[in-house]
């Protein structure tokens, strides 16, 4: 595994190693890299008992099934909506800058990012209210200004992605496109 790993990942903090089921010993890596090499190699390394997954349900499955096939266990967090919920009794201000960060932070690609904002219905209007002025107020560009708080999506293909996602919406709110060379 090890000629694998090399071959494009990097680990994160580690508290223990790869070690045969049984061992007295329990770790946690975190490791880094292209799927389909580090990965896939994880998925069916048989001294890995378990793996934990998150991301989309096409590619949860596939983990899932390698895991399971060889008898290891399996932990999947897929396609979330990752919800925010604002309760009536809620100090508006800090659920205004929850959602604002939880949704536009690394410019909402990672996956916790925030993807559903259910409010109850006494402080809706409030809270929409104070939401859009905050995003309006965002500072979106480039990522190296101190500024900043919204840099730009990865790819062009994960910008057609997300308009893609968002085809016949309202936009209430708008920033200008940033294309960065």
């Amino acid at each position: 595994m090890g000629a694998r790993l090399r071959a494009g990942a990097r680990t994160g903090p580690r508290t223990g190693g790869a070690r045969p089921r049984g061992s007295a010993r329990a770790g946690l890596n975190v490791i880094t890299g292209a799927g389909a090499t580090v990965g896939q190699a994880l998925a069916a390394d048989p001294r890995i008992d378990g793996v934990s997954f998150t991301g989309s349900v096409r590619v949860g499955t596939s983990v899932r099934d390698v895991v399971t096939s060889r008898g290891g266990r399996v932990q999947l967090e897929l396609g979330g909506q990752n919800p925010l919920l604002v309760v009536a009794d809620a100090r508006l201000d800090a659920a205004v800058e929850a959602a604002y960060a939880g949704a536009f932070w690394s410019a909402g690609q990672k996956c916790t990012a925030t993807r559903r904002i259910l409010v109850e219905d006494s402080v809706y209007d409030e809270f929409r209210e104070r939401l859009l002025a905050r995003v309006a107020a965002g500072r979106v560009g480039d990522p190296a200004d101190p500024k900043v708080e919204v840099g730009p999506l990865v790819s062009e293909r994960a910008l057609e992605d997300v308009l893609a996602d968002y085809d016949g919406a309202l936009f209430v709110v708008s920033h200008d496109r940033y294309l960065l060379t």
